[in-house]
Parts: structure tokens; C-alpha cells; sequence
């Protein structure tokens, strides 16, 4: 990243991680199973996500008032595909901050996973160090962690379908329980 004050670049930023921890409680259904973006991007653009893919995948979409990475994370199968973007000169010089470096991998899905899970762990563990508890993160948190699993299934049926299981799934219900009875194994996951 460059510094536009001082005028030199670094490989590391530091920032408060309790954002970003929360960001990925908050779409970690999306984050496991919805690939729906992976329709919409251009390799080359992937600025021309949806405003909701965006918010859903992206780092940047962590937001309270800091410039993230423009880094997405998209499901596909077993894998998660990275995308970072670099950012253009601002000729205004409104942003401090800019990321110099663009690229992208395809990398394997449950070790990003278990990455967020020790990030969003670390933050809850400095939390209660620091007597803070009742935070929305570790109340988010602990609803994912203590889903059973029927109700795994049925948030990463709704994540693969675009839906917020806690939020948008509901008029739904039925019918995704339904379809996850009659089809069996991959096949729910492929349809």
C-alpha cells in the first residue's frame, strides 16, 4: 500500500480487526456456500459485482470508517477464489491510503475458512480480555456456532440460493427443506 502523506509504501496496515471480524460472522454462510457471484465476474472488472455481491464477499464491504483491501472471496466448490484489486491514484487525494498490488488464487476453501474462524476467535478472545462482552459479534458468532446441523443445511442451502438464511429465507423455508429431502447428496448442492 502507499501512503499518499508520506509518500512511501509498505506491505502491512495496521487497524482494529474487530470490523473485519464482524464483517465475516455476519456473510459467514456467504462466504462457505454462495457462489452467485462467480456469474458476474470479469476477471479483469470485478468492480461490476452487484452492490449486494459486493458487500457480501468483499473486505472493503467491512467498512466502520477504514479503506480495506478490495479483496473478494468467492465459494466455488471445495475452493475459494481470491480477487484483489489494486486501487487507482485519487487525483482529488481523498483517500490517505491506496493498495498498489492486483491478482488473484484459487486456494482451498476450508483453510480460508478456518483463517476467519481464528480471526473472528482472536477478536472475541482480546474482547473478553478486556471485559467487553454482549458485542453483536460474539452474539452473531454464537448463533453460527451453535447451528446444529440441519441448520448448517439449511443456511448453506440458502447462502447457495443468494438468501441471508437469518433474514431472507424465511418466506422460503418450506420449500428449501423440501428440496433438500428429495435431493439427496451433491445433487442439492449442484441444483
Amino acid at each position: 500500500m502507499e501512503d499518499r502523506e508520506s509518500g512511501s509504501s509498505r506491505r502491512s496496515i495496521y487497524c482494529p480487526l474487530y470490523p473485519l471480524a464482524e464483517w465475516a460472522a455476519y456473510h459467514w454462510w456467504f462466504l462457505r456456500a454462495d457462489a452467485r457471484p462467480a456469474r458476474n465476474v470479469d476477471v479483469g472488472r470485478p468492480d461490476r459485482y452487484l452492490p449486494r455481491d459486493v458487500r457480501r464477499h468483499s473486505l472493503r464491504g467491512s467498512g466502520d470508517g477504514f479503506l480495506w483491501p478490495d479483496l473478494l472471496i468467492i465459494p466455488e466448490g471445495q475452493s475459494k477464489r481470491l480477487i484483489w484489486q489494486r486501487d487507482h491514484a485519487q487525483p482529488d487525494g481523498q483517500r490517505p491510503i491506496r493498495f498498489l498490488s492486483e491478482g488473484e488464487a484459487l486456494v482451498d476453501g476450508a483453510a480460508v475458512e478456518l483463517e476467519l474462524e481464528r480471526l473472528i476467535s482472536a477478536v472475541l478472545t482480546r474482547l473478553a480480555e478486556q471485559g467487553v462482552h454482549g458485542t453483536t459479534l460474539e452474539k452473531e458468532w454464537g448463533a453460527v456456532q451453535a447451528a446444529e446441523p440441519d441448520e448448517v443445511e439449511f443456511c448453506l442451502a440458502a447462502a447457495r440460493l443468494g438468501l441471508d438464511p437469518y433474514a431472507e429465507a424465511e418466506p422460503y423455508q418450506d420449500l428449501i427443506v423440501r428440496a433438500a429431502s428429495e435431493l439427496r447428496g451433491n445433487i442439492l448442492g449442484d441444483f
